[in-house]
């Protein structure tokens, strides 16, 4: 599925000028964006050779990998392919970050994703939404981030290789500082009556904001903000806990122990109560 299923959408990048024929507002412009973000940049159109009539190329999951999806997942892998590596020695298995929720603590999960000689954006991002039956896949991006600079930042496009793409990035540098994350990158019109019926793509978006609020934004919330949308976080993770459950003790440390308390308080708030103490 490729462009916007509706007339017009919503970028939360700035106008896209590569769906042609189409209308996208800039969010961060309008100031409506429902999440704190500045994101200004636009795909990086000269890595990209857009070929006419190029079809999806095809990746595929290794089952054989560490994925990180929720149980039952990996059942739905498709097999095939073969366990190449390119001319520059980079291995073919690509890591992307993800929102799709397991229960891992971390705020973001990830899936090693096997591809081919012909593999593009598109088809990862793709194999990835296929799993997990999301039906609004338009609103998808693959992000590449390097951890040590927070200026290299590009969104990839949809026809990009991505053997050029490790080519490029990863032998000026080393590949475990990049990050390949995927994002919802852009918002249909009325997106929370559409995401309502996509309830994959209404989790993801959550989990997504949530992650940037934890990692980026956590800090500049006063505590007591911070402790109750925690303990919020609880109440859904946990949906059959009754309300005093956490007054033991005992269940106080069964959730630090087997689930993690980084995942519901920003690192900042778990850090000032450990000096409290």
């Amino acid at each position: 599925m490729r462009g916007c299923e509706a007339p017009s959408c919503l970028s939360v990048l700035g106008a896209d000028r590569h769906r042609k024929g189409q209308t996208c507002v800039s969010m961060a412009m309008s100031g409506c964006s429902p999440f704190p973000l500045c994101w200004d940049r636009e795909y990086d159109r000269h890595l990209a050779a857009v070929s006419a009539g190029k079809t999806m190329a095809t990746a595929y999951m290794d089952p054989n990998l560490n994925n990180a999806f929720l149980a039952g997942a990996k059942s739905r892998l498709s097999a095939g392919g073969s366990d190449r590596t390119m001319a520059g020695s980079v291995d073919r298995v690509l890591k992307v970050l993800h929102y799709f929720e397991t229960n891992t603590e971390h705020s973001f999960w990830s899936s090693n994703i096997r591809y081919g000689d012909a593999t593009d954006v598109r088809g990862i991002i793709q194999k990835i939404l296929d799993i997990n039956k999301v039906r609004w896949t338009s609103c998808f991006g693959l992000r590449l981030s390097n951890s040590q600079s927070r200026d290299q930042v590009h969104w990839l496009h949809p026809d990009m290789g991505v053997s050029h793409i490790r080519e490029k990035y990863e032998q000026a540098r080393p590949n475990e500082e990049w990050r390949y994350e995927l994002r919802i990158r852009y918002l249909p019109k009325g997106f929370v009556q559409q995401f309502t019926e996509d309830k994959p793509t209404l989790n993801y978006f959550y989990h997504q904001v949530k992650n940037d609020y934890m990692t980026q934004f956590g800090d500049q919330v006063e505590q007591d903000v911070a402790l109750k949308l925690g303990c919020l976080e609880i109440r859904r993770f946990f949906k059959e806990m009754r309300g005093n459950a956490l007054d033991k003790k005992s269940n106080y440390e069964l959730l630090e122990k087997d689930v993690g308390l980084r995942r519901f308080f920003p690192k900042d708030l778990l850090d000032s109560v450990k000096r409290g103490y």
